[in-house]
């Protein structure tokens, strides 16, 4: 739904930022230590996703309901996080 109502280079890059909800996810369930390389990659991440955005959104020929189809992505990146994160703590890795 949401690739209906924003540009493709928004949702794919809003889509490639579960890495921000990850981290931030990691941090406050899974108890895991705060790297400050971690937090540099998670900060030019959002500035990525930022300047995308924005830069679609100056778009004249952007399509109406961007800022609906952005969000609707932005849930979506969320939820797959989350996913992810659960995935990590029910399938733990090999050691």
């Amino acid at each position: 739904m949401s690739y209906q109502n924003t540009s493709m280079s928004s949702s794919v890059i809003i889509n490639q930022a579960t890495i921000i909800f990850v981290y931030m996810i990691s941090l406050f369930t899974l108890k895991k230590p705060f790297n400050i390389r971690k937090l540099l990659a998670v900060i030019v991440c959002i500035e990525s996703v930022a300047i995308i955005s924005l830069t679609d959104h100056e778009d004249h020929n952007a399509k109406d309901n961007n800022v609906v189809g952005n969000l609707l992505a932005l849930i979506d990146t969320v939820f797959y996080a989350i996913y992810g994160v659960l995935i990590y703590v029910l399938l733990p890795p090999e050691k």
